[in-house]
């Protein structure tokens, strides 16, 4: 039987499962196959980057090779289903393709109805995979148009780069637990560990920060990884723990600052000021304004010590700290797919 070789192009700007189904239903054809990934480093999102979503996909796979592709070929005049039809255009990839693959396909793969007129020029089959995209409706356009609308069509090692992390700090009864949670359904809301230790341990010791450091940034990291939605909300972190050791101890563990240094880095950081009346809630020990001033400044330092991306919010009715909360994160969000 003939080895079938199979190969496909595109921007996979960003890879989403409309391509992973592509190039997962070639897969069944072919013993061989090539993705070309072609673009440049300044496009939206980086040549090298793309470059990473499909190696960490299909690296696993002896039969798959990953080929990075600098694309210097202008697109000229298309017709209504986006082939090129330019004669010119289509005599410099075939030239590209003989270049690039290593050896002669048998088979080119795409989505795309330019796909026909590869394989014309290849001389080789065309393998069209959901051309209509019928099966799964969505392209890379749309999903740099919306990224939240289209979260779920982004592939798993997509949706961690582009997922945001938003860690809510600031001294005791300011609303921080209050603000994470009405970020949802936007956000996944992740509650504070030290807060269900210290209800059936209420005298913590130094080790007990620790351990409440430990679980809350692998509850975290586990958000990340799974990024079920675009955006993580947490109403504590490292540095919290590290200022509450030291308020409940004397002693600061040093271990959960040097992770909250180091580490346990968060894309935004919203600071909440003392500028709101302090409640019980039957936790709470932070009580004296003093104290929740030297919390508040505190965690400011550290902040600026690490150069970190964080808002103060200091107005005192919670609508209007909701509303700039939520501007910095969508600034945030925003930001971070430029950076990708």
């Amino acid at each position: 039987m003939t080895e079938k070789v199979g190969a496909t192009i595109g921007k996979f700007m960003p890879f989403h499962k409309g391509h992973k189904h592509m190039i997962d239903s070639a897969l069944a054809v072919c013993d061989v196959f090539y993705i070309i990934v072609s673009g440049r480093e300044d496009d939206a999102i980086p040549l090298s980057h793309r470059v990473l979503w499909l190696e960490a996909e299909y690296d696993s796979q002896d039969l798959v090779t990953v080929i990075k592709h600098e694309d210097n070929i202008p697109v000229t005049t298309v017709d209504k289903d986006g082939t090129c039809t330019d004669p010119e255009f289509w005599k410099k990839w075939e030239a590209e393709f003989n270049r690039i693959l290593p050896e002669k396909i048998t088979h080119f793969v795409s989505s795309d109805m330019y796909g026909k007129k590869v394989a014309e020029v290849l001389n080789c089959e065309w393998l069209p995979i959901d051309p209509g995209r019928e099966y799964i409706p969505i392209s890379g356009t749309q999903c740099r148009y919306d990224m939240e609308a289209n979260w779920n069509m982004l592939t798993e090692d997509v949706r961690r780069d582009f997922v945001t992390t938003v860690a809510i700090v600031g001294p005791e009864s300011t609303g921080k637990t209050t603000l994470a949670r009405s970020m949802t359904p936007e956000a996944t809301y992740i509650p504070e560990y030290g807060r269900h230790l210290s209800e059936v341990k209420p005298e913590l010791e130094l080790k007990d920060f620790q351990t409440i450091t430990l679980i809350q940034d692998r509850i975290v990291e586990n958000a990340r990884w799974d990024a079920e939605k675009p955006l993580i909300v947490t109403d504590t972190e490292a540095y919290t723990t590290y200022l509450f050791s030291k308020f409940y101890t004397g002693e600061g563990d040093i271990w959960s600052k040097s992770i909250a240094e180091h580490i346990q880095q968060f894309d935004l950081y919203v600071l909440l000021a003392p500028t709101v009346p302090w409640v019980q809630d039957g936790t709470r020990v932070v009580d004296t304004e003093d104290q929740r001033q030297w919390f508040f400044d505190e965690m400011k330092k550290f902040l600026d010590k690490i150069k970190a991306n964080y808002i103060v919010v200091d107005d005192e009715d919670f609508a209007e700290r909701r509303r700039q909360a939520y501007q910095a994160i969508t600034k945030t969000q925003k930001q971070k797919l430029k950076e990708v």
